[in-house]
């Protein structure tokens, strides 16, 4: 009797992992020979192999077993390397009538197909990568957990989504219709992105019982005041166009990520943050106050944009923090030398009063801006591991040469008064173009800095031809 075959297609991997519920024996063909087998005495147990290469393999992917009685399949693809691919195409699925939990939990799998063709006892699905089409009232009456990340191009109406569903989560570029009134009552999380549909709906139609949701896209089109969510919700992250007011003092205490992004007013004195929030990010015309010194000892992301007015000494945050990004007519101080170790990302603008020798800098800061009436000073060749500088306000910092770590991302040095000389301006020039570069991929030295000679010539035409911008006096 031939066994029916699950087939995908493996572009450059190295190993794969198949982890599933079954009845008998699964197999895995990379269809040149190698081979691994897979074996289940128990039905109720889970069974996974990691098949590794020396060399990279490209070709099909065949599963063979008595696919019928599968309950559960999830692959996995490339532990060692993360390079490569698999793909498949989800009407596979139709292969395994009873299968009920399906998983993609790895980046280098990537599945494809429309919905529709997905096994009407399927409850649970999680897709953390893939290009998933169709109407979502395909989706089977059973399902409690329909999760897929990235790409997908999902049509369809919320009023559609089965009665029992427990948490529904869709990314990519969708067009998808609703409000949260029409939500069914079992649902928990809740997240979807959409471009092309239109979910309009206020903070007073969510429904008691639903813990968190994420929204984004063109076509979100919400308004509401924090105190109007229900006292459920302890996590939540909003963008596109909608407009969130409210007092930061009445979010419930059990909040553990706060994300708004889109077009806010919120207020509020930051020594109110819930106890147990670890990610807090507020930007827009926001208008918070407080001192820094008042934060959570669980928070790690403090991300705040707008017009907020805080203060306080940064040495003394919790330090749990390794995030900080504030914006606004801030007044905070603090020696840097003495700053939390674990910073790993410090930006901050305002009116801040920061200060001290920056070679004392946090050795995990990968990341730090510092404008406003700083007085720092030091060598900032000594802050190489950094890939982002920017630091301004009235430093008198000073440079010999460095090696830089690749890639760089930015390199902004603009002092007030005292700057760099010719020779120093120059030499971080020629050392700066040793690097890959990525992302921002910008040099700006003027501020009070000398203008560089032609000893740097040859440098900015390596740098042009790494597409970096470079702005000198």
């Amino acid at each position: 009797m031939i066994q029916p075959t699950f087939e995908l297609e493996a572009e450059g991997i190295d190993g794969f992992y198949i982890a599933s519920q079954f009845e008998g024996s699964l197999s895995a063909d990379v269809g040149d020979g190698d081979h691994v087998r897979l074996l289940s005495t128990n039905p109720n147990g889970y069974v996974g192999e990691m098949y590794i290469r020396d060399d990279l393999y490209t070709g099909p992917l065949k599963i063979r077993g008595n696919l019928n009685t599968c309950k559960s399949l999830s692959f996995n693809a490339n532990s060692n390397t993360n390079k490569g691919l698999i793909k498949f195409d989800i009407s596979e699925f139709a292969k395994m009538p009873n299968l009920e939990q399906a998983g993609v939990s790895h980046p280098t799998v990537y599945p494809t197909g429309d919905i529709s063709s997905l096994p009407k006892k399927l409850k649970s699905i999680f897709f953390s990568r893939g290009r998933l089409e169709g109407n979502i009232k395909d989706i089977s009456k059973d399902v409690k957990a329909f999760v897929i990340a990235t790409d997908n191009n999902l049509t369809g109406d919320m009023l559609d989504l089965p009665l029992l569903i427990e948490a529904f989560n869709v990314g990519g570029d969708n067009s998808i219709t609703g409000t949260f009134s029409v939500l069914p009552k079992s649902i928990k999380e809740f997240s979807f992105a959409t471009n092309h549909g239109s979910f309009s709906s206020n903070f007073l139609e969510i429904k008691e019982g639903l813990q968190s949701f994420s929204l984004n896209g063109n076509a979100i089109n919400i308004v509401g005041d924090l105190a109007e969510l229900p006292t459920s919700v302890h996590k939540f992250t909003i963008a596109g166009n909608a407009k969130v007011t409210g007092d930061i003092s009445s979010l419930n205490s059990k909040y553990s990520e706060l994300a708004v992004y889109c077009e806010n007013s919120i207020t509020g004195d930051i020594a109110y943050i819930p106890p147990f929030l670890y990610y807090f990010v507020v930007e827009g015309s926001n208008t918070l106050f407080g001192n820094i010194e008042m934060l959570s000892s669980n928070l790690s992301t403090f991300q705040v944009k707008g017009f907020n007015t805080i203060t306080g000494n940064i040495v003394n945050i919790s330090s749990s923090i390794y995030y900080i990004l504030l914006y606004g007519n801030n007044t905070v101080y603090g020696d840097v030398q003495n700053l939390n170790r674990l910073l790993k990302v410090l930006d901050i603008r305002g009116e801040n009063q920061m200060y001290g020798n920056v070679t004392y800098l946090p050795e995990n800061i990968i990341e730090i801006t510092i404008t406003g009436n700083n007085t720092l000073y030091g060598d900032l060749g000594s802050i190489k591991r950094m890939s982002v500088i920017r630091i301004g306000g009235y430093a008198t910092c000073h440079y010999i040469s460095t090696v830089w770590p690749s890639p760089m991302y930015e390199m902004s040095y603009t002092p007030k008064t005292t700057g760099l000389t010719e020779a120093q301006i120059d030499q971080l020039i020629i050392d700066l173009s040793v690097p890959d570069w990525d992302a921002f991929r910008k040099i700006d030295l003027r501020g009070a800095n000398a203008p560089r000679t032609s000893a740097s010539d040859a440098a900015i035409l390596v740098l042009q031809s790494k597409s970096v911008t470079v702005l000198t006096n």
